[in-house]
């Protein structure tokens, strides 16, 4: 079958690793990075384009589905995360004889901030739907489109032992995955119990220092959702720059909650 991929394909995204999947299976499958118009724009204008849902990125987008799609003509459309996706798209899409699946591997339902009113209103226009967070199973089926559950996994052509002889991958308990609070308070209590905890992800390097500032109060906000959290230093914490991201960060001892 010939799929088009939509979706983050970036080394080490797990959109590559299901597209992956979907090859070995024996598909003829074409890419579209939908996260490469982000790339070179400012912060500024992404949170722009992203909070009203339109813009030249969210243009670019959905025209370069089209676009592949008109020149691959494929059978299915795999849509993976996709929320600045239009109804006229799919519609479109569907006009040039693919039928379209929707997936995200977030939860959907239950964190407005994963949402946008782009995804609300073209969700109902996917052929059908595929979700991995059972306690959203009725919400899916509600919304009257064949659904399929499909849990979380891991692909053996990343997620595999690895013998390496570098210190920095060394350490009894490792964590990947963005700053939350809930994590944090959880990742305290690992440490607390005298536990090396090794960090990989996003955002916690504004542990560094602790300072507020309207950009990372915004960030912060959103990835919290309802949870408290408040702006603080960890000293215990070595926390990184997003350019040493992939560099695991330490965390020992008894760490300083967000409160």
């Amino acid at each position: 079958m010939k799929i088009l991929y939509l979706g983050q394909i970036d080394p080490g995204q797990t959109a590559r690793m299901r597209m992956r999947a979907l090859e070995r299976l024996g598909h003829s499958v074409r890419s579209v990075q939908t996260s490469e118009p982000w790339k070179s724009a400012s912060w500024v204008m992404r949170q722009l384009h992203r909070r009203t849902h339109r813009g030249s990125m969210v243009e670019e987008i959905n025209s370069t589905i089209l676009s592949a799609a008109r020149q691959f003509k494929p059978a299915l459309v795999w849509a993976d995360k996709q929320q600045f996706l239009r109804v006229e798209t799919i519609e479109e899409l569907r006009k040039l004889g693919a039928r379209s699946v929707h997936f995200t591997p977030d939860p959907y339902f239950s964190l407005d901030w994963k949402r946008t009113r782009l995804m609300d209103a073209a969700i109902c226009a996917f052929d059908a739907l595929v979700y991995c967070k059972s306690y959203e199973r009725k919400q899916y089926e509600a919304l009257g489109k064949p659904v399929l559950y499909m849990p979380l996994g891991y692909c053996d052509e990343v997620h595999r032992p690895v013998v390496s002889q570098d210190a920095r991958w060394s350490c009894a308990v490792s964590f990947l995955g963005g700053w939350e609070p809930r994590r944090e308070r959880l990742l305290h209590d690992v440490a607390a119990a005298g536990m090396d905890v090794k960090i990989w992800g996003g955002y916690w390097e504004f542990l560094r220092d602790g300072k507020w500032t309207p950009r990372r109060h915004i960030i912060l906000r959103q990835l919290a959702g309802k949870d408290r959290f408040r702006f603080h230093s960890d000293e215990l914490c070595p926390v990184l720059t997003r350019a040493e991201r992939f560099t695991p960060m330490t965390m020992r001892g008894r760490l300083r909650g967000p409160g």
